[in-house]
């Protein structure tokens, strides 16, 4: 009579709640996958960024050994442009010196 179609329409309820439930449990099973997936991805693009940054901190390093190069290099080119100066002064003075021993030489 009446109470098994009550009965009836009680388990097919709790059959489309059990349906309802496997469906969310796959669709969050699908959510957990994909939120994995992203998480992968952000690792990938941290590690991507820590070589990047460890790439240009050495390129950096590298920038600032070669103007420390550039400075030590222009340093010991105005050096030797001061001894190469003097280097010069000495050999007029020694030029004239001796043009005027010549000379001395030629009027005795």
């Amino acid at each position: 009579g009446a109470g098994n179609v009550s009965l009836d329409k009680n388990r097919q309820e709790l059959s489309a709640a059990e349906e309802e439930i496997s469906a969310l449990q796959a669709k969050l099973a699908d959510t957990e996958r994909e939120v994995e997936g992203k998480r992968a991805e952000v690792d990938r693009m941290r590690s991507t960024i820590t070589q990047l940054k460890q790439m240009l901190n050495e390129e950096h390093a590298r920038v600032w050994e070669y103007q420390l190069g550039a400075e030590a290099v222009q340093e010991e080119k105005e050096e030797l442009e001061l001894k190469l100066a003097a280097l010069q002064r000495h050999y007029t003075e020694a030029c004239a010196q001796l043009l005027g021993e010549e000379a001395n030489r030629v009027y005795e």
